[in-house]
């Protein structure tokens, strides 16, 4: 067995140690995988359409027919509600994969070189002026309304934490030894900054990224609720809770149930990164053990 995977190996019994010492953070990943499968297999898991008009159920409270109860419509909300968590889920995911990307390209380019890094640091300072949600609303008016316009409006706000956590890792890795004998050996630049740099600041990223799901979740929630974000048609969490607050005195489970899916999600990911934060900082591991 070679070294590497060793340390794979090794990586990954203190990732499983700490997650079996933490039963909050065992219960929160359980949670997490229990949404993930119900936005999945939401067709199977619930017998109901999320589109079946039935005006006679309008408004009925949580029951064993329909467990969330029904909205204004008659439409069963535990359907409408898991089916909102496979939108609002994978925009969190592809918001995570396209502001990890770029924003790991910008940071590792002004970390590694410095004659633009002043220039990179302040594209990153200027982006990260503007409050979060309204430029993302910015971004979305002028690319129109859709889910993959709030997934690039969400990716370019969330881009700038990547870069500054990537930036900041790479000029720590651009001064050590091994980087230098690479130089001195000939070596390209692009292949020390994927063979040498990526791996050694993938730690600070992969656990920024579990933080920035989080935040992709509440501000798609945000922008669904404001009708700013995916279309009315289709189920999302905030757009749901946008839909019943004219009833949350008749109908407050309309609320509650999304409300509910919201917070638990984010508490969960808020949990598991930080799990993952003391298993990948050596000072933090040794504190945890």
């Amino acid at each position: 067995m070679s070294g590497t995977e060793e340390g794979a190996r090794g990586g990954w019994r203190a990732v499983l140690a700490v997650v079996w010492r933490r039963k909050v953070v065992t219960a929160s990943l359980a949670i997490l995988l229990l949404m993930a499968f119900l936005a999945v297999f939401a067709d199977w898991v619930s017998p109901h359409s999320p589109t079946a008009i039935r005006a006679a159920r309008r408004l009925r409270p949580p029951s064993t027919v329909n467990w969330f109860g029904t909205d204004e419509y008659g439409r069963d909300l535990f359907t409408r509600v898991i089916l909102g968590g496979r939108t609002s889920l994978l925009i969190g995911a592809l918001t995570v994969l396209f502001s990890c990307f770029f924003g790991t390209i910008l940071g590792m380019i002004g970390g590694y070189f410095r004659r633009v890094d002043m220039l990179v640091n302040r594209v990153i300072d200027a982006m990260m002026a503007f409050p979060d949600i309204l430029l993302a609303i910015t971004l979305i008016s002028v690319l129109r309304p859709s889910a993959s316009s709030v997934v690039v409006a969400l990716g370019i706000v969330y881009t700038p934490r990547v870069a500054r956590v990537a930036r900041a890792s790479t000029l720590v890795v651009r001064e050590l030894a091994f980087i230098d004998a690479a130089r001195v050996l000939g070596v390209p630049t692009w292949r020390i900054l994927l063979s040498h740099v990526l791996p050694n600041i993938s730690s600070p990223l992969i656990v920024q990224g579990t933080f920035i799901y989080a935040y992709a979740i509440l501000a798609e929630a945000g922008l669904s609720y404001l009708g700013a974000g995916v279309s009315p048609e289709i189920p999302t969490w905030g757009g749901i809770i946008n839909a019943g607050q004219q009833y949350i005195g008749r109908a407050p489970w309309l609320m509650w149930f999304p409300g509910l899916f919201i917070a638990v999600s984010v508490f969960s990911l808020q949990l598991a990164g930080d799990a993952l934060r003391d298993v990948m900082d050596p000072r933090l591991r040794r504190e945890a053990s």
